[in-house]
């Protein structure tokens, strides 16, 4: 930076111009700003008239000085300590107007060639947390349970984890013959910028689905099956499970091997059910107080005529012409709650990614109340929390901005099970 030097008989006129600028300028607090991930920092300095500028002293920590404009420098540093004290020095400087990180800025599209058909991905503004895959911690891994996945899909290369089992069959013969587990799948994890198909979710972020195979050809589950599922991605510590299937009764040994999985830490989210239409029945898995239930809503975020809705819907996502994945190395259009949850769940295996010690609570309570309220003030049977707004929940990296409280209704009874037979959402 150049050096500008004071001549004493202006020093007056100098201190006067300053204080005018300090208290007519609103200065930007970095204590309110989250990534500082570059170490660097822009300082924008007062703007004085030439004959009466002086240098600024600059913290000594500071490794590279560089121009940007004519009142703005950027200072890189070696590590986000010396930036943050270097960030609180600056800021009570009368004579700097501004201190901020220099925040990444990244494109919202991606060269996959179907992207421009995804309403879905900025509707949720689930590209904002792909910035942050540059903080992932760990690889995340999502069970689904489902009727399995194409293994030779040229947008899930890479991202199926090893040990998918079929607990209809008592094989590893994970092929899907019926396109829903390929589609939920590709909602989470598709690969992203590689020119092919569309973006998943979790965008660039290192993913893999453990496909658990439940579901037979005609769409139909148990809950037998379902639990061996459940319990074998305990066993492979899963970061996330999802499960786009449910039926009308409901079953405590059921709710038992949900309990052990919240209680190890791994988040279970599950479509709430189509049937709006058909007598609106509470489906289960979705409806225990454990699991994170969603809802469907269209691109007027209205709730979807087929989305059933209750008490126990906690948060909502696009279920409407979704363009995802199928099989036989196809795209497909999808719609049903079935293809709202896997965009829930991906969206909490980035949270998981960053901070892998988040536990169940916090991350319901991070997507509940970062969620975008549709209905009445509130949660509401229609729409729960609101839709999900994957920004917002992208504060859930920090511990410090969740909130203790719980938004989780207490527990009920439920009636013995009768192996109940569940479909697909």
């Amino acid at each position: 930076m150049e050096k500008r030097y004071l001549s004493l008989r202006y020093m007056l006129s100098y201190l006067m111009v300053a204080f005018l600028v300090f208290i007519s300028s609103a200065t930007y607090s970095f204590a309110e700003t989250i990534d500082t991930s570059s170490n660097e920092l822009l300082v924008k300095y007062a703007e004085l008239p030439q004959s009466i500028a002086a240098p600024i002293p600059l913290p000594n920590t500071a490794e590279q000085v560089e121009t940007v404009t004519s009142s703005v420098e950027l200072l890189s540093f070696p590590n986000e300590m010396d930036l943050m004290q270097a960030a609180e020095q600056l800021e009570e400087n009368p004579f700097i107007v501004a201190v901020e990180p220099n925040h990444e800025r990244s494109v919202s599209v991606t060269n996959d060639v179907f992207y421009t058909n995804q309403w879905w991905l900025p509707h949720v503004q689930a590209e904002q947390l792909w910035p942050l895959a540059a903080k992932q911690k760990k690889q995340a891994v999502v069970a689904v349970i489902d009727s399995g996945i194409d293994t030779t899909h040229e947008d899930l290369v890479g991202r199926i984890a090893p040990g998918g089992f079929n607990f209809i069959d008592q094989t590893q013969n994970i092929q899907d013959v019926n396109d829903h587990g390929t589609s939920v799948a590709g909602i989470i994890a598709a690969n992203s910028n590689n020119r092919k198909g569309i973006a998943g979710v979790m965008g660039s972020y290192g993913v893999s689905i453990l496909p658990l195979k439940t579901v037979h050809d005609d769409g139909k589950s148990t809950v037998a099956d379902n639990l061996k599922a459940i319990d074998y991605a305990l066993q492979q510590g899963v970061d996330v499970i999802n499960i786009s299937q449910g039926g009308t009764s409901p079953s405590t040994i059921e709710q038992d091997a949900i309990r052990r999985a919240v209680r190890v830490g791994i988040p279970i989210v599950a479509s709430a059910g189509n049937d709006a239409l058909k007598g609106n029945p509470t489906m289960y898995p979705a409806a225990y107080d454990e699991v994170i239930s969603v809802g469907s809503v269209n691109q007027r975020n209205s709730r979807s005529d087929f989305s059933n809705y209750n008490n126990q819907v906690d948060i909502v996502a696009p279920g409407e012409q979704i363009y995802t994945t199928g099989i036989s190395n196809h795209y497909v259009i999808a719609n049903g709650t079935s293809f709202s949850a896997p965009i829930v769940a991906g969206t909490v295996a980035m949270m998981k990614a960053i901070v892998p010690e988040l536990s169940v609570k916090e991350i319901t309570d991070v997507l509940t109340k970062t969620a975008k309220d549709l209905g009445p003030a509130r949660k509401d049977a229609e729409y729960g929390f609101g839709l999900l707004n994957s920004k917002q929940a992208s504060k859930g990296r920090t511990r410090t901005v969740i909130d203790s409280e719980t938004n989780r209704a207490g527990h009920r009874n439920f009636i013995e099970p009768d192996n109940d037979t569940t479909t697909c959402g």
